[in-house]
């Protein structure tokens, strides 16, 4: 096993690896700033390597990763944060088992070694992770990933070939030679993948999945609903607010973002801490109600925290010149408009965030998907009562992964970097949102009236009820429509072509 450090911008890659392939996968991650370290078994042909975004345990070195084991036979490497580890740690020690470090990675890499293939199901967690086992005699990766997919990972599987490695993004394959960027998987939610590196055979199941069981809960009442959504979103915020490092809020002054700005508020006023607000405008557009700032000044007021709103305000010739890199950051293959423009905003206020100090940010993502939110909007080819049924909604939540949290994911740790963290995606607050009967979630143009009932006691009635609005609108950020396609014209006549071709120009596609 041969170590090297060199400082870089958090994400994990490996696999297959020569050593000039494994520089590549440096040079091409920008996914922390903490310190960087690979770990090579040149008799098995295999590195790990890790970029730092320390958020647990900044100081503690032996929480470096990739974790190898005392006898050098199982590693890992893990992106993002268990949020039970203090509780397994305790249960792991009962086991007998011993640690070095104070982080989570080494309680995931010793909870695989107790539980086997069943060592995801206790996790309350949002990761993506990768172990090489060299316990059988050969060596095997496993990767693998969050129940919904918070953090991405990404892979190249070939057998013919005998190729395997995987990234934090795709940004990590770029400029390695004989590997088709065309054959590059995004490994599903909730899944592990195992692949034995001398016959290269492989193996993949499930861990988890959100299902659909109406008779799991109990339904009362609007009012009984409100207050058990609203004990399990203060559960879900007790537990993601665990950071050794300063954390912020994004606030957009809708219901999703006011309730997170809330429940974080709370928290650290109990700590004797101060939150800091962020939203963003573009700077020539009209402050005027139903757009994010105007509302997230009402919002601010209401909490207390007007002081500490920060407003960041772009101009228009910034976010369009902006739209290559954030296309790059982004990574998305479908280049749909929706992403790119509400990218846009991300990538801008993730600069900010992380300028004043920030590596962790809160926001509402996944409560809409929940919800069935989107009715009012008529982006879908179903009708709005069909939205809200929890077969639709379900869909909505697992493509995620697909879009929401490729935004969050991606674009804010490049630009930042941040590590963006949601109360509505804990599995008990999902769970239970999915399966609450549509008759309850509606009333008139209010799609998320559980919300409603579950907080109008401290949010103002105007925000519990603000109609559902396109971030990408009230930012202001499609006012910009005709001038982006007037300055990337050369790219193509409309905007999801100029999108599509500045992506292949970034991935070198042809």
């Amino acid at each position: 096993m041969k170590t090297k450090r060199s400082k870089s911008m958090c994400g994990i890659f490996g696999g297959l690896l020569s050593k000039a392939e494994t520089n590549k996968c440096l040079n091409l991650l920008h996914r922390g700033n903490d310190g960087t370290r690979v770990i090579e078994w040149p008799e098995h042909g295999v590195s790990l390597g890790f970029m730092r975004h320390s958020i647990i345990a900044p100081d503690d070195t032996d929480s470096m990763q990739p974790i190898v084991a005392d006898d050098n036979k199982t590693a890992l490497v893990m992106n993002g944060e268990i949020f039970n580890y203090e509780e397994l740690r305790t249960n792991l020690i009962k086991k007998g088992f011993a640690f070095k470090s104070k982080g989570d990675a080494e309680v995931l890499l010793n909870l695989y070694k107790a539980d086997g293939d069943g060592f995801c199901d206790s996790l309350d967690s949002m990761y993506a992770s990768a172990i090489l086992d060299c316990r059988q005699g050969y060596p095997r990766i496993l990767i693998f990933r969050d129940w919904i997919g918070e953090e991405p990972l990404h892979y190249i599987y070939n057998r013919d070939k005998k190729q395997f490695i995987f990234s934090s993004e795709i940004k990590g394959f770029l400029g390695l030679k004989n590997y088709n960027l065309e054959e590059v998987e995004s490994l599903e939610p909730g899944t592990i993948f195992e692949v034995n590196l001398v016959d290269f055979s492989s193996r993949k199941w499930k861990y988890y999945e959100l299902k659909i069981d109406s008779l799991k809960f109990s339904y009362d009442s609007p009012k009984s609903i409100g207050l058990e959504l609203r004990k399990r979103l203060e559960t879900s915020a007790k537990e993601r607010i665990i950071s050794d490092v300063p954390v912020c809020c994004l606030l957009s002054g809708g219901i999703d973002s006011t309730v997170t700005t809330y429940l974080v508020n709370k928290l650290l006023r109990e700590q004797g801490k101060k939150l800091t607000l962020y939203t963003f405008h573009i700077k020539e557009e009209p402050i005027i109600k139903g757009t994010d700032l105007y509302h997230a000044r009402i919002v601010a007021k209401a909490l207390g925290l007007e002081k500490n709103l920060i407003e960041v305000h772009v101009s228009r010739k910034d976010a369009i010149e902006s739209l290559p890199e954030v296309i790059y950051s982004l990574e998305d293959k479908r280049s749909k408009d929706f992403n790119i423009y509400t990218a846009i905003y991300n990538h801008f206020l993730a600069k900010r965030i992380a300028k004043d100090g920030f590596k962790v940010v809160f926001n509402g993502e996944g409560s809409d998907e929940l919800h069935g939110s989107y009715g009012t909007w008529g982006s879908f080819s179903v009708k709005p009562e069909e939205i809200i049924q929890p077969e639709f909604r379900l869909k909505m939540t697992y493509n995620l992964h697909k879009g929401v949290l490729m935004r969050t994911s991606k674009v804010m740790m490049y630009s930042g970097p941040l590590e963006m963290r949601t109360f509505f995606l804990s599995h008990n607050v999902a769970e239970y949102i999915l399966n609450i009967p549509p008759n309850f979630l509606r009333e008139g143009d209010v799609w998320k009236m559980p919300l409603v009932n579950a907080f109008n006691d401290v949010i103002p009635e105007s925000i519990l009820r603000r109609p559902k609005a396109r971030p990408q609108d009230s930012t202001g950020i499609m006012a910009l429509k005709s001038a982006l396609v007037e300055r990337f014209k050369e790219y193509g006549e409309t905007d999801q072509v100029i999108f599509e071709n500045i992506y292949k120009k970034c991935f070198l596609i042809e």
